[in-house]
């Protein structure tokens, strides 16, 4: 039998003559026989009913809700299907009735359909009702063939195709290589652009700043050439520079920091820490603490330098040597810059008695100086005077007899002339009178005894008149380029010698850029001598 849906009362199956009166109650007699009736809340389940059984009828409310299978006696239950109920005695299927959608009176809001019996949204052909909304099964990435089946791509926009979860747009920097939807776009390599031959996953090209150094895929471009001491700017460029610790710094070498005792006072990383701080008169003990011409830097101290009583200090300076263009001869020009160091220079022409010490003591090289008319070698009475008659190889063996000496250089010879304020003759601009030791104002058979006529801002004497000075230089032209410490051409036959001699008469060769005059190393004149050149002592 199938179960009736009571409306506002209860009924209740009496069987047998076991009934009592209405006003005693129901009575369910002990001898029912073959018939059994069952009341379980206010359901009433009947079974094996007869003619002559009677319901009583009791006005109890029927719970609200209650879903009842048979609802009343005027339908013929038995053409009901199974799937089916009978509600308000119709047969209704509660799995799509939308007045009775999963029980009796259960009827959907409008706009909504029972489906399995239960009330839904109507969305359409294709479309489901998934948490009170419609969507497209077929292309919705959060509900991709079944509600709440949710597709998630990596390195892209995922995406529902036919029901089914696809790898959709990928990211930028990002390919599907393999076509695999479950690893999304797996080609994704750091700071690079990727790309798929033949199915492949490599890098394509890197973003500025980064580079592919070992050539893996799997981890991009891993090197930050901006930053990388060993691959600084390119793949395998290393920072070593001198006297640091290198860095990289936005793709160029530079200096973290100098090893002790150097500084980077150029800022110039190429050169790395190229400043000796304990010995560099220009950084000496910290960068840019400048010594002074005359000093020179002791373990990162500056002081004085020193030079034997015979000579002067020539502080290292900046002058402009030989003559503007048009001015004294052409061997003088171009007039350029130059910068020569501190040297000690003799203060005086050296004697005729200073060379007789190093021929006599046998001197390499000191050998005996010539004789003849005006040869000052010997002559008694010229003591004083200026060796001459001596030829470049003579004058250069006397210079390193003495302590290890030199000949001075043109560009020596000619600042010390000058002077710091690049003065026309040693002692000024005055055309020469009686300045000097020379022939410009009375006729002379012979040199002049030294320390006679001072000149210059130095403290030397006769660097114009008495002898010409031999240099250390070979003849050669100017080329106009700024030079420190030149040391004149490589090669050549006559070595220049500077100083106007006392023989002369004309005033521009008293000048101080004067340099026509040169001669073999064999070459010898009684209007020809030296001074020597020492390194200052410390």
């Amino acid at each position: 039998m199938r179960l009736s849906r009571a409306t506002g009362f209860i009924a209740i199956i009496m069987g047998g003559c076991g009934c009592g009166s209405l006003r005693e109650g129901p009575q369910i007699s002990s001898d029912a026989g073959r018939d059994e009736v069952v009341a379980i809340d206010a359901f009433v389940v009947a079974d094996a009913l007869t003619s002559e059984d009677r319901p009583l009828l009791l006005d109890v409310p029927t719970p609200p809700d209650v879903p009842v299978l048979a609802d009343a006696p005027s339908a013929d239950v038995r053409r009901c299907s199974a799937d089916q109920i009978v509600c308000g005695g119709s047969c209704v299927d509660p799995n799509t009735s939308v007045a009775h959608c999963g029980g009796c009176g259960r009827a959907c809001p409008t706009g909504r359909v029972c489906a399995t019996g239960t009330c839904q949204l109507s969305c359409g052909v294709g479309v489901r009702d998934c948490g009170g909304s419609c969507r497209d099964l077929q292309r919705d990435v959060a509900n991709c063939g079944a509600c709440g089946q949710t597709c998630v791509s990596r390195n892209a926009v995922a995406a529902c195709v036919a029901g089914a979860c696809a790898v959709g747009t990928c990211d930028p920097g990002s390919a599907d290589c393999d076509s695999n939807v479950s690893n999304g776009c797996e080609c994704a390599p750091a700071h690079g652009v990727p790309s798929c031959p033949s199915g492949r996953c490599v890098v394509a090209s890197c973003d500025a700043g980064y580079g592919d150094c070992d050539r893996d895929s799997t981890n991009g471009c891993e090197v930050d050439l901006r930053a990388s001491a060993g691959s600084c700017g390119a793949c395998g460029r290393t920072c070593t520079l001198p006297n640091a610790v290198s860095a990289c710094a936005s793709g160029n070498c530079a200096v973290a920091r100098c090893t002790p005792g150097f500084g980077d006072c150029d800022r110039d990383p190429a050169n790395g820490c190229e400043a000796s701080l304990p010995g560099d008169a220009r950084n000496c003990g910290a960068c840019g603490r400048a010594c002074s011409a005359a000093q020179y830097c002791a373990s990162g101290s500056c002081a004085m330098l020193r030079c034997d009583p015979s000579e002067v200090l020539i502080p290292g300076g900046t002058f402009l040597m030989g003559s503007p263009v048009g001015v004294g001869y052409d061997v003088e020009w171009p007039q350029h810059s130059v910068i020569v160091s501190s040297f000690c220079l003799g203060r005086r022409e050296v004697l005729t008695t200073e060379y007789a010490l190093c021929h006599g003591a046998g001197g390499a090289g000191c050998t005996a100086p010539g004789t003849g008319a005006g040869c000052n070698g010997g002559v008694v009475g010229r003591e004083r005077h200026p060796i001459n008659c001596v030829d470049w190889n003579q004058a250069s063996a006397l210079c390193r007899w003495d302590s290890g000496g030199r000949l001075p250089t043109e560009a020596e010879w000619e600042y010390a002339a000058r002077g710091p304020t690049n003065r026309t003759y040693p002692w000024g601009e005055a055309a020469p009178t009686n300045q000097l030791c020379w022939s410009g104002v009375a006729s002379r058979s012979s040199t002049c005894p030294v320390e006679t006529f001072p000149s210059g801002t130095f403290g030397l004497f006769d660097m114009a008149g008495n002898v010409y000075e031999w240099t250390a230089d070979w003849f050669g032209p100017y080329n106009g380029a700024a030079a420190e410490n030149p040391i004149g051409a490589s090669s050549g036959t006559e070595r220049v010698y500077r100083g106007g001699g006392a023989f002369d008469t004309g005033a521009i060769a008293q000048r101080s850029a004067f340099r026509s005059f040169r001669g073999a190393v064999n070459f010898r004149a009684a209007n020809l001598g030296f001074r020597c050149v020492h390194a200052p002592q410390r």
